[in-house]
């Protein structure tokens, strides 16, 4: 199924196109290569517990590494409190008050 939009190319690009037999179907490929593209797997978007994790189950890791990497795991992340009653607030120092009035 296939639906219209109208987007707007530079007059270069759409000059280019002119020249294509089937424009939509080259548009379309064109953005879904672009698309996929975008979808590339990075290590940045893993988490850090798990890079360390599978570097610690590797064969060929060091174990000096290993045994780093193991206590770091076994460290639980801290957490940022979820409520409001969590929090340590710290409470103002005690002010005792003098009548200045005083004669």
């Amino acid at each position: 199924m296939n639906i219209n939009r109208t987007f707007s190319l530079p007059v270069s690009t759409a000059m280019k196109l002119k020249g294509e037999r089937n424009q939509s179907r080259t548009v379309t490929k064109a953005v879904n290569k672009y698309l996929s593209d975008q979808q590339d797997f990075s290590l940045a978007d893993v988490p850090i517990r798990q890079l360390m994790a599978a570097i610690h189950a590797r064969d060929d890791c060091p174990e000096t590494l290993k045994a780093v990497l193991l206590i770091e795991l076994n460290n639980k992340p801290k957490k940022n409190p979820r409520r409001i009653n969590d929090i340590k607030w710290k409470t103002p120092p005690e002010i005792e008050f003098s009548d200045a009035k005083q004669s």
